[in-house]
């Protein structure tokens, strides 16, 4: 769909996109029975803009990438990833054996996938623009980004190139012809040093009954370059009666990301298709033990809300609904605890989420529906925000509040909405879309709206809606402006008026516009003028413009005559007179900005 105008661009019904592979989303009426129908459909994972930037050119394009789902259990295969036109719809490649990790999508709007093995002490980074192959293998074919139509690429060891053709290749350095006996991959990052071993960055089985929970997160700066590795763990004990005790001790350890440190390798002297570290070194910070501000109590802990730009993150407790802050550069302490959780806000154990946008915190209780809001480097409280259910509390399932998640942060604004995993029909009532200040928490709008999915791109947010099943795009709205000046020719010396209007294409607003031409703005003579009429916009409508043509003929020759006496006038009502115009002119201006150019003959 066109985002600017909701028409359809194209629609694919799963058998006609390239794939032929008929589809079904009906599951068996028993676990046991064998579907009659085809074992797995496909579902859209993410949309993709890379830049491409090489010496022949620069551009972005756009791209659609799907996975698929098993029928049955609604499982996605992870390791197939197809590449779709997103103008079209239609495949273009297919990716298959896409190694597992923590995702991100770097700058450029490549897609990156991290690996750790804990017990080699090696970090990979997978990159889908590189497991692509370029153009060529030399020269500047190298550097081109050329998906090939219907290809099915091994994302981590391609054999293409290794098994082209014995002429292909025969011209080529000595050196580049054994790198290509080498399998393609992905890989731009490929590290490993024993002093990378056992950090706390993945899962891992500990001593026996106990289980090492951990994380690795991609920490990437505001422009989305991956700065730094942060790893975290848990350890919890599974007692013999069922039961189960966590940790006092939290681990972490955080890497730098050195891009540019060395050089590229396995083929220093070699363009970087055919390398599998692209200079990137990594250095390690820390690796250390911190132990749990509420030790000895068998509490839930986990880290969260990691930001590079605040250098801080947070280790939360389930049981008490608080926070601590850390300095993400050092591990150490820096505020906290956040007030613990209220005897009205239990659900809170289910679901807080914690991020930093602008330097402030904002703590998300999504079932009890509040927004808290702290200074990220003190702690100091600003704000907080309820999503109250009147005057249908007796409605919602959480309280005096709806629930409420943030679908999106954007321009200093906070977008939230209120949906439910299994809704019930009737709906409640208090579902909206709200556009919240992030600076004092103040509510700017809200748009009854039972969220299904939310999104914001090119200052546009786009929802979902079940109350209705409509798609709602809510921004600036599209404008129009006319321009109408004198079409029959004008006599030099002659005042005449400009005119028109400014018009919303999707409401019934409009806004007259006029401006008088009077001699003195024609200095040029005689002639065609041209008229340009802009609107430059508003905070609610885009800009557009307008353009039409006057001619200034000029003035004949008049024998003079005599002339009665002018009629009597006060000052008072020539200044009365001039200053009508002058705010006429000025409103018109402020409104559409004119411009008259004389055209050359």
């Amino acid at each position: 769909m066109d985002l600017y105008t909701g028409l359809k661009l194209w629609y694919k019904n799963g058998t006609d996109n390239g794939i032929n592979n008929p589809f079904s989303i009906t599951q068996p009426s028993s676990a046991s029975t064998a579907p009659s129908y085809a074992e797995q459909f496909y579902i859209l994972t993410c949309g993709q803009l890379y830049h491409y930037n090489s010496v022949n050119g620069q551009g972005i394009a756009s791209f659609l990438w799907m996975q698929a789902q098993a029928a049955t259990t609604f499982t996605t295969s992870q390791s197939t990833w197809y590449m779709l036109d997103a103008t079209t719809g239609n495949v273009i490649l297919t990716l298959k054996n896409v190694p597992s990790g923590t995702s991100a999508t770097d700058q450029d709007g490549s897609l990156l996938v991290y690996s750790y093995n804990s017990a080699k002490g090696q970090f990979l980074c997978w990159n889908s623009s590189k497991a692509i192959y370029p153009g060529g293998a030399t020269s500047s074919g190298a550097q081109v980004f050329r998906p090939a139509v219907g290809a099915v690429i091994d994302a981590v060891n391609d054999t293409a190139w290794v098994n082209a053709s014995t002429t292909w290749g025969a011209n080529f350095d000595p050196l580049l012809q054994t790198a290509l006996k080498t399998p393609h991959s992905g890989y731009t990052m490929n590290i490993t040093s024993d002093q990378f071993k056992g950090l706390p960055a993945a899962s891992s089985p500990g001593a026996p009954g106990t289980t090492v929970t951990g994380s690795m997160q991609i920490v990437q700066d505001a422009q989305r370059v991956p700065k730094q590795i942060f790893g975290s763990s848990v350890t919890t004990t599974y007692t013999s009666i069922g039961g189960s005790t966590c940790g006092d001790l939290i681990g972490l350890c955080l890497l730098n990301i050195n891009e540019h440190a060395t050089a590229n390798s396995p083929w220093p002297t070699l363009d970087s298709s055919v390398n599998t570290n692209l200079g990137y070194t990594l250095t390690l910070n820390y690796n250390k033990n911190i132990t749990v501000p509420l030790p000895g109590r068998n509490y839930t802990w986990s880290v969260t809300g990691v930001d590079y730009s605040s250098d801080i993150f947070f280790i939360r407790c389930a049981q008490t609904g608080q926070l601590w802050a850390y300095q993400l550069s050092t591990g150490n302490a820096l505020w906290g605890p956040t007030p613990i959780m209220t005897e009205t806000n239990q659900f809170d154990y289910y679901g807080q989420s914690v991020g930093v946008y602008y330097g402030i915190v904002i703590v998300t209780s999504q079932y009890s529906g509040t927004i808290d809001a702290y200074e990220a480097t003190t702690g100091q409280f600003l704000w907080t925000y309820d999503a109250l259910s009147a005057p249908y509390r007796f409605e919602s399932s959480y309280g005096n509040n709806m629930p409420l998640s943030i679908g999106a942060v954007c321009d200093g604004m906070i977008y939230t909405y209120s949906t439910e995993h299994s809704p019930t029909n009737p709906l409640w009532r208090q579902s909206y879309v709200r556009c919240i200040n992030i600076t004092d928490g103040t509510l700017i709008w809200k748009l009854a709206d039972f969220v299904m999915s939310m999104g914001i791109a090119d200052g546009y947010l786009v929802s979902a809606s079940q109350y209705d099943n409509l798609v709602y795009c809510i921004g600036k709205g599209p404008s129009a402006t006319t321009v109408s000046a004198p079409q029959n020719g004008i006599t030099q010396g002659t005042s005449f008026t400009i005119t028109g209007v400014v018009t919303s294409t999707v409401a019934d607003h409009n806004g007259f516009y006029n401006f008088q031409v009077n001699p003195d703005m024609l200095a040029a003579g005689s002639g065609t003028y041209q008229v340009i009429a802009r609107f430059a916009g508003s905070e609610s409508y885009g800009s557009s413009y307008s353009e039409s043509a006057f001619t200034i003929n000029s003035a004949p020759t008049v024998v003079p005559i005599a002339t009665a006496p002018p009629l009597a006038g006060t000052t008072t009502d020539l200044m009365t007179y001039m200053a009508a115009g002058v705010i006429a002119i000025i409103i018109a201006i402020a409104i559409v900005g004119i411009l008259i150019l004389r055209k050359r003959p």
